[in-house]
């Protein structure tokens, strides 16, 4: 059975380290950690442009992210990532700015997809069996599911220590 005290403290660390990241991209940002979980977006974030000469923020642009962390290895993938389900609650909505974050901690690395940038009819589909586990059960049912397998050279890529996080 899956420990949900565990599963929110991975969570926690997810979002602090796609935090880290962006800090690294904006210097001004507004974030909203979402606890609702029925659409699957982790958090949301509002870049902001700071007027020095006006003493005031401006916004740039407000995303969307979902994350995901992988427990192993980049090599595994090959060239793609996979498990980029065709349904996924960020596929559907028309947010300009919607993001896809994956940590891979083994390997001390974060890549960002923005799939607004992304023509997914271009993209090779899969049908595959993704594991589904929920917090009530100690069993993990697997479902078929459509998946894109995005390239990796689609994201951008981003050093980050991991080690002290996991």
């Amino acid at each position: 059975m899956t420990n949900e005290t565990e599963v929110k403290r991975s969570e926690m660390i997810d979002r602090l380290i796609t935090t880290k990241v962006l800090h690294q991209i904006f210097d001004y940002m507004n974030i909203e950690y979402k606890e609702e979980r029925y659409n699957d977006i982790d958090m949301s974030v509002t870049a902001n442009t700071y007027h020095a000469e006006t003493k005031t923020f401006s916004i740039d642009f407000t995303m969307d992210i979902e994350i995901k962390s992988r427990k192993c290895f980049v090599s595994t993938y090959n060239t793609s990532l996979m498990e980029v389900d065709k349904y996924n609650s960020l596929l559907q909505y028309n947010n300009d700015y919607k993001v896809y974050s994956v940590i891979y901690p083994l390997n001390n690395i974060v890549y960002l997809f923005n799939l607004n940038r992304i023509n997914f009819n271009t993209i090779e589909k899969m049908n595959m069996q993704l594991p589904n586990e929920t917090l009530t059960t100690d069993k993990i049912k697997y479902v078929n599911t459509e998946c894109y397998m995005l390239p990796f050279e689609l994201g951008t890529l981003f050093e980050f220590d991991c080690s002290k996080y996991y």
